[in-house]
């Protein structure tokens, strides 16, 4: 566990010829993307192709990129990792990991230490979000049920009641500590199916009708990190402190 997310969790991103981030809100085939972690080496699928890049070994040759309104340094993968996902993608693109010497603040008005960082995400480290708020959208959504995956939590739990996760202030999963520190507002990519690159207009649309904020939708908590250490699958939740939610929990 690492103070910027999950080990190698949103190290590695895509940039234009002018270092910008590419997302699925603008290319909404990056869906069809698949990955896998296995020893040494991330394997990458498209399709029927299957690619794998190095975790570790990426050099030494650098650039700067951009995500959103950060300017950072990056390490620039091999040409033939890069040329890899162009073919892909019919355009080019160029695949970066993040530099050991970048640091990205978080937002400092979340920020609990002045000294929290994030990766390549969005703007925070860790996403968690409950089975008990999908199941709840789920039975609001119109057509089929929506899988998780659409939402990108890297945190999911069982048990509790809808959207308990947005009342929690401190909480420990296993031997690590957490700080839950703001909802997430969520954007169009949470309308894209990630098994097919289509793009719809739920769940946006469900949740607008229970979950909004102003002009923003919320949909599971941004946490950031307290004390590291690992965290497995079946890990017990232990709240330590609350707050009042957001908006009024609905069931």
């Amino acid at each position: 566990m690492l103070d910027r997310g999950l080990q190698y969790d949103r190290r590695w991103m895509l940039v234009d010829d002018s270092g910008q981030f590419i997302s699925q809100r603008s290319h909404p085939q990056l869906a069809l993307f698949e990955t896998a972690i296995i020893d040494e080496w991330l394997f990458v699928s498209y399709e029927d192709d299957t690619h794998q890049v190095p975790l570790k070994d990426v050099g030494e040759d650098h650039r700067q990129v951009v995500v959103w309104d950060d300017t950072l340094k990056a390490y620039i993968a091999n040409a033939e990792d890069s040329k890899w996902f162009s073919d892909r993608l019919g355009m080019t693109v160029t695949l970066v990991s993040m530099h050991k010497d970048s640091h990205r603040p978080v937002d400092p008005r979340f920020s609990v230490s002045q000294k929290e960082e994030v990766s390549f995400a969005d703007g925070y480290p860790f996403l968690i979000l409950g089975h008990a708020s999908m199941n709840l959208l789920n039975e609001k959504v119109t057509g089929e049920a929506l899988l998780i995956d659409r939402f990108r939590p890297n945190l999911v739990f069982e048990g509790g009641t809808p959207h308990v996760e947005d009342t929690w202030r401190s909480f420990s999963v296993g031997e690590v500590a957490f700080h839950g520190v703001k909802p997430c507002a969520r954007c169009q990519v949470t309308t894209i199916n990630q098994q097919t690159g289509a793009q719809g207009k739920e769940p946006l649309l469900s949740l607008a009708k229970y979950r909004k904020l102003g002009n923003k939708v919320l949909f599971g908590q941004n946490c950031l990190l307290e004390t590291g250490g690992t965290i497995k699958v079946g890990d017990q939740i232990v709240v330590a402190t609350q707050g009042e939610p957001p908006l009024p929990m609905v069931e």
